[in-house]
């Protein structure tokens, strides 16, 4: 006896299930993308914020080794006047000068390290945060080092992907002893 089998297999989409699936992958892609995108800002906001925070301590520090140094040269000075007058002694008057050479050298590493916090800071605003595409964007308007006038450090943030900024830091001007000679 032959045997004969026959079959038909017929498809219909019941619904736009296809299209449905099609629509809804690329809101799912941005769903799970949010919480990236979020974490990539706070990322830039908490770097951009630190060395800021860096940035005005070292203004600080520059403010605080000039007011150093001043009082030492005033000591100096006083030193070399007590010697003139005969009431004080050479020993004094050396100890003058190497605690200005010691307050000197402490004026010129604040200055260096204020100056790789401004390089720190500068950094930041164009380098992109790693494993992400966003990008920071910050400046900073400073008087001349310790002599002052305020140091206002501005840092905004934006997110390359979305174009929507992320965070704005202000802070206030840092004053401090006026600048003598350098």
């Amino acid at each position: 006896y032959p045997n004969w089998t026959l079959g038909l297999n017929i498809s219909y989409p019941l619904g736009h299930s296809q299209q449905e699936a099609n629509l809804a992958r690329p809101q799912l892609q941005t769903t799970q993308a949010e919480p990236q995108l979020k974490n990539a800002e706070l990322q830039v906001v908490t770097q951009v914020r630190n060395v800021a925070r860096q940035l005005t301590t070292s203004q600080k520090l520059v403010d605080s080794t000039r007011a150093s140094r001043d009082l030492a040269e005033q000591r100096l000075d006083a030193e070399q006047k007590k010697l003139a007058a005969g009431t004080s002694t050479n020993f004094l008057v050396f100890q003058a000068q190497r605690d200005l050479a010691q307050a000197r050298n402490d004026e010129l590493n604040a200055i260096l390290s204020y100056n790789r916090a401004q390089i720190d800071f500068e950094t930041v605003q164009v380098a992109p945060v790693a494993g992400s595409s966003t990008t920071t964007v910050a400046t900073v308007t400073a008087g001349n080092v310790g002599t002052g006038a305020g140091t206002n450090v501005t840092a905004t943030s934006t997110a390359a992907t979305t174009g929507a900024a992320a965070a704005t830091r202000t802070t206030g001007g840092a004053t401090g002893a006026t600048g003598g000679t350098q």
